[in-house]
Order: structure tokens, then C-alpha cells, then sequence
């Protein structure tokens, strides 16, 4: 390898880190988004906002690195567009809600270990 390729590489590594840095935040924010739809079935601002933060990472995590972060989130976000569409029950809301949860559970535990 010669300088340009260790300076992509470091580059590349850096851009990895500082995207995977990020990662906490946005798992909370879909924590509490999580939160605001169990607490309110109703509440289409929360769903749609978990909508848009799973599309977001299902997008960008392979790209980082994180690819099995990237295929749940893109299988979660399949569900929830489904889930939407059919007009689902409010009672069917917590079982959508707790894969959602044991996901984000899964993520942050993955990436802190770096198991993702």
C-alpha cells in the first residue's frame, strides 16, 4: 500500500467511527419514538418518524459497515410500511413495538461490542 492508499484507508476508518459514534443518538431518538407510539397507538408523528430513522439506517449502515444493523432495519421498516398500510389494530401495535425494541436492544449491545 502506498501513502494515498493508508491515507483513504484512515479517511474511511474515520468516517466509519464517527458515523458508528452517532449511532447511540439515533437509537435513542427511535427509543423514544418507540415510547411516544406505545404510550399513543394514534400518534402518527411517532410512527412516522421511526419510519423515516429505520429508512435511514436500512440506507447508510451497510454502506458503514454495519450490515446486518442495515438488513434489520430495512426488514423493520418492510413491517412497519405493512403494518401501516393493511390499517393495523391498536392492539397489534406492542407486538410491532416489541421487535422494534428487541432490535434497538440487539443494536446497541452489537455496537458496543462491535458485533454488528
Amino acid at each position: 500500500m502506498d501513502s494515498q492508499d493508508d491515507d483513504l484507508a484512515a479517511t474511511l476508518k474515520a468516517i466509519e467511527e464517527e458515523y458508528a459514534a452517532r449511532l447511540p443518538e439515533r437509537f435513542a431518538a427511535m427509543q423514544s419514538d418507540v415510547d411516544r407510539w406505545r404510550a399513543d397507538a394514534g400518534d402518527a408523528t411517532a410512527w412516522q418518524s421511526l419510519q423515516r430513522h429505520l429508512h435511514a439506517l436500512s440506507g447508510s449502515a451497510g454502506s458503514f459497515g454495519f450490515m446486518a444493523l442495515g438488513l434489520r432495519c430495512t426488514e423493520l421498516e418492510i413491517s412497519l410500511n405493512q403494518f401501516v398500510e393493511r390499517g393495523a389494530l391498536a392492539e397489534e401495535v406492542p407486538v410491532l413495538l416489541d421487535g422494534i425494541q428487541n432490535t434497538l436492544a440487539w443494536a446497541v449491545a452489537s455496537t458496543a461490542t462491535g458485533d454488528y
